[in-house]
């Protein structure tokens, strides 16, 4: 008899442990579709060599995958639509409704046309939770 109480008990503790740890708010960067202007983009360009240019396409998933996140690691200026960033600077956008944006991306020697389309979650669960965070 004690031993099922005991393993009851465990049960109940490890359920529990189950419980809060779906409670704990998700971490924001797990959320992020990171892209980097890498160190040496401009030079490379410059030389009329292809830097690791931003891809023309991106999909991102509502309480999923909702946040697109560029860094500026090289040392010239870039600029993300109508945002400036420095050497070391970052643009981050949470997507909060479907649909698609463009963004124009440039470095000193480089225009790219960039397309972000957001879609619905398709799991119902992933949805349900996600509108729990608003």
């Amino acid at each position: 008899m004690k031993k099922l109480l005991l393993l009851a008990g465990l049960f109940l503790l490890m359920a529990l442990a189950a419980g809060l740890a779906l409670l704990q708010p998700p971490d924001p960067s797990a959320r992020m579709a990171v892209f980097i202007i890498p160190k040496g983009a401009a030079a490379r360009e410059s030389r009329g060599f292809p830097a690791a240019n931003l891809p023309k396409a991106i999909t991102l998933t509502l309480g999923a995958m909702d946040t697109l996140s560029i860094r500026n690691e090289d040392g010239f200026v870039a600029r993300v639509g109508p945002f400036k960033l420095e050497p070391g600077q970052s643009f981050t956008q949470q997507y909060d409704r479907p649909g698609t944006y463009e963004l124009i991306c440039t470095t000193i020697y480089h225009v790219e046309n960039m397309q972000i389309t957001v879609i619905e979650n398709p799991d119902p669960l992933k949805r349900f939770l996600a509108g729990l965070q608003k």
